[in-house]
């Protein structure tokens, strides 16, 4: 978890090592391969959950298999007036399932093998609270002195200067590509944090609400609307005991209907953009600028439907004359439709949403305090996942969360063994619960 997180929150963001006759290794490569060397080389055989695959992992195979029908459909050459697109190879393709296992299959994978119980599951919480803890000081100098640490360590701004100024404040980056990435990693840090606190109690659940307020207050001053809404709605996931499957269900719904949603005309796109003009014009207009790139790239991916374009920018819109792309993609869900298709849309937020929602059915054989710590994972997973909607910052994290959801997805999640004095009761302790 350190190595993976660390490689998404420290290491230089926007910057890949090029190798001749290598795919590009930037800190989601790094963060993958990480994860998969400490798997192998630290964690022992018997800390494993060796058991055989279950049919949601098999989704992993369906991602290779997408590249593949997706190089077989984009041979040709993509003519754009005087300037043309090249076609697909198969050596392409082994640089972009290169590219998609590190970032979704290895961390999805070793994730579902890592976890073994509800306190496994709650290391991993503890391990994101941390890396919040270490954000939290950062972030707050960064919305006071200005957005420069990334600068000062490594050289460059990763993006754009201009869009980290929110009125006389600025937008934290930290280490991130973006604000609104940090944003988005302060909420799931907070999310975390809560989920920590309202499973514990007494001095700990004292200490985990402290942190919360502290990360909450952080998330404000990020200073970006949308993140903020994720976390509040991650906040009232936790606190509304009854409707929380009802809830989640619906949410992934609405992730994976999200494409016929928007061409279809039922998602409220105008209402959206009146709401945020309540807020803010800029917000409004930026807004609406995002719908309407979306509208551009979903015409020109309803070509392709199946498998998409592919890679080499062959799904977006350019200007014949100044032969610049003209079309910028906000939403990581059109990019993924307009390179990969459906095929490719629909095996990657099923990686995601699945092994939540068949969590949320296996949650009544366990006490409050464990299906807590899995709400927890699922409400991370869901919040992540509607992020993939107006942004496009998919990371490793959001797939190794799905993966430790799988063990209580397919079976019954053994119940974390704590340490007790009387020797009897440590022996009916051991008979009564099942191995994990």
């Amino acid at each position: 978890m350190i190595g993976l997180l660390g490689a998404s929150t420290l290491l230089p963001a926007n910057f890949s090592y090029q190798f001749a006759g290598f795919p590009d290794l930037g800190r989601n490569e790094v963060g993958g391969l990480a994860l998969l060397f400490g798997y192998l080389l630290i964690v022992r055989p018997s800390q494993r959950n060796n058991r055989r695959m279950a049919w949601p992992e098999w989704i992993v195979g369906v991602q290779v298999l997408c590249v593949f029908f997706t190089v077989l459909t984009n041979q040709d050459v993509v003519q754009m007036g005087p300037f043309s697109r090249p076609g697909m190879s198969y050596y392409d393709s082994l640089g972009v399932i290169f590219r998609r296992m590190t970032m979704i299959g290895i961390p999805f994978l070793i994730g579902s093998r890592l976890i073994r119980s509800t306190e496994d599951a709650r290391e991993v919480l503890k391990v994101i609270a941390a890396f919040g803890l270490l954000y939290l000081p950062l972030t707050l100098w960064e919305v006071r002195m200005s957005p420069q640490l990334h600068t000062q360590l490594y050289g460059y701004f990763p993006h754009s200067f201009f869009q980290q100024i929110r009125g006389n404040s600025y937008r934290p980056v930290v280490f991130t590509s973006h604000g609104l990435e940090a944003a988005l990693f302060m909420a799931t840090t907070m999310i975390a944090t809560l989920g920590l606190a309202k499973s514990t109690t007494g001095r700990q659940q004292t200490r985990w609400l402290m942190l919360f307020f502290g990360l909450f207050g952080s998330l404000v001053l990020c200073r970006t609307l949308g993140a903020l809404l994720l976390g509040m709605v991650g906040i009232g996931l936790l606190w509304a005991w009854r409707v929380q499957r009802t809830t989640l269900l619906a949410l992934s719904c609405v992730v994976v209907l999200y494409p016929f949603l928007r061409t279809s005309g039922l998602f409220p796109t105008e209402e959206l953009v009146s709401a945020a003009a309540v807020v803010s014009e800029d917000r409004a207009a930026s807004l609406q600028y995002r719908f309407d790139n979306e509208d551009v790239l979903l015409e020109k991916a309803y070509e392709r439907l199946s498998f998409g374009w592919g890679t080499w920018g062959r799904n977006l819109i350019y200007d014949v004359r100044s032969r610049q792309n003209a079309s910028i993609v906000d939403g990581y869900w059109v990019l993924e439709i307009g390179q990969f298709g459906l095929l490719g849309f629909f095996s990657l937020f099923g990686l995601i949403l699945t092994p939540m929602l068949l969590a949320c059915r296996r949650l009544r054989g366990m006490s409050k305090c464990d299906q807590l710590v899995v709400i927890t994972l699922c409400v991370l997973v869901i919040t992540r996942a509607l992020d993939l909607l107006p942004n496009s910052f998919p990371a490793p994290l959001t797939f190794f969360l799905a993966g430790t959801l799988i063990p209580f997805a397919m079976t019954k999640p053994a119940v974390a063994r704590r340490p007790v004095r009387s020797p009897r009761r440590s022996v009916a302790l051991q008979r009564a619960v099942p191995s994990g």
